[in-house]
């Protein structure tokens, strides 16, 4: 269960409210992704969350869905750092969600 070490390593660094979910900083968001690129583990949807508000609730900026490149076998991790990258500036932070096997993925 890479994914579940990973989530638990950069657990820490969420940024708060965080209600369970891995909100990162953009710098924090790229690390896990080359930390999850070194370990083979996918990067299943990146979702960029607006925390401009923070009594409102975060709704989701922009998403990026790379669970089809996963089943198909394709690397993931260049797309999801670019998503970040380009994003990196509008305020937001990342929802990542990991997986551990692309045959878990439906």
């Amino acid at each position: 269960m890479k994914a579940d070490v990973l989530n638990r390593e950069f657990a820490h660094r969420v940024v708060e409210p965080n209600d369970g979910r891995l909100l990162l900083r953009p710098a924090d968001a790229i690390e896990l992704v080359d930390r999850a690129a070194e370990e083979g583990v996918p990067i299943v949807r990146v979702s960029g969350v607006n925390r401009t508000d923070r009594d409102a609730e975060l709704p989701i900026a922009r998403e990026a869905d790379f669970s089809s490149s996963v089943r198909e076998g394709h690397g993931c991790w260049q797309g999801a750092e670019a998503f970040i990258r380009e994003r990196s500036k509008l305020g937001l932070v990342f929802e990542l969600t990991l997986g551990n096997d692309p045959l878990e993925i439906v």
